[in-house]
């Protein structure tokens, strides 16, 4: 059999040859946030063939660690946007969070008062409480035996 996987015919491979796809750039392609189709394009591979490429697990790991070294710098920089006093900058930041991390700015609504938040405090802090008086406790005289 040949490199691709293709029974040879006559003593000659058959098929196209494989094109080279380095995994340092899959990886970097990742990082920036691109799509699979995108990565695809740069690295001159139709998208259907970068898709079977990531069911190797060198190039699925190099995806899949780019992809999340890509979110972690995302996030360091929305640390650096919120510390700083000025605007600049941060709208972009907004945008990309809500794209690559699925983060969004909807607050969810309970109609819920000042009251109804202290009384289910009082509560879940007396269920605490009482769970932590039923805990049997260990004397000196059970460390002993």
């Amino acid at each position: 059999m040949s490199e691709g996987g293709k029974k040879p015919r006559n003593g000659r491979p058959v098929g196209r040859p494989r094109k080279k796809t380095d995994e340092r750039q899959v990886y970097e392609l990742a990082k920036l946030g691109c799509t699979q189709c995108e990565a695809a394009s740069v690295l001159g591979i139709d998208h259907r063939t970068f898709k079977r490429r990531l069911q190797e697990s060198v190039f699925y790991h190099a995806w899949e660690q780019g992809q999340a070294v890509g979110a972690v710098a995302l996030r360091q920089l929305q640390w650096k946007h919120a510390k700083r006093p000025d605007a600049s900058g941060v709208a972009m930041t907004i945008h990309m969070s809500k794209h690559m991390l699925g983060q969004n700015d909807k607050a969810l609504h309970l109609n819920l008062t000042v009251a109804d938040i202290d009384e289910m405090i009082a509560s879940l802090e007396g269920k605490r409480l009482s769970n932590w008086k039923s805990v049997p406790r260990r004397t000196s005289r059970d460390l002993d035996s």
